[in-house]
């Protein structure tokens, strides 16, 4: 890696990098600052736009609770509901939701 980095201004680095049989990756990849788990754990994100407030995620969580669903999987509430002209959310979002709740489990008597 020296000897590419000490090349002759005039040689152009792919050039020199093929000669000696070097990835230009690798020669580039030291200079980038390390990332570490513990740099990203600072960050701080912005909500997204599309998460759903409260108040949606109440009316998921209430309506596994009416008693025509109790023992329904999302996927067949999702159906139900799609049928009747409601959407409430993906059936991706009622298993999150449910999980946060604690009710990602079989519901079934």
């Amino acid at each position: 890696m020296r000897l590419v980095e000490q090349r002759d201004p005039e040689i152009p680095v792919y050039a020199a990098c093929e000669a000696l049989n070097v990835s230009r990756a690798s020669l580039y990849r030291p200079w980038q600052p390390a990332k570490t788990p513990a740099s990203r754990a600072g960050r701080a994100y912005a909500p997204s736009p599309r998460r759903l407030d409260d108040t949606e995620r109440q009316e998921i969580v209430d309506t596994f609770h009416l008693p025509e669903f109790v023992d329904q999987p999302p996927t067949e509430v999702y159906a139900t509901l799609l049928g009747r002209g409601k959407y409430i959310g993906s059936i991706r979002t009622m298993y999150r939701v449910l999980a946060e709740a604690g009710e990602a489990k079989e519901r079934r008597n």
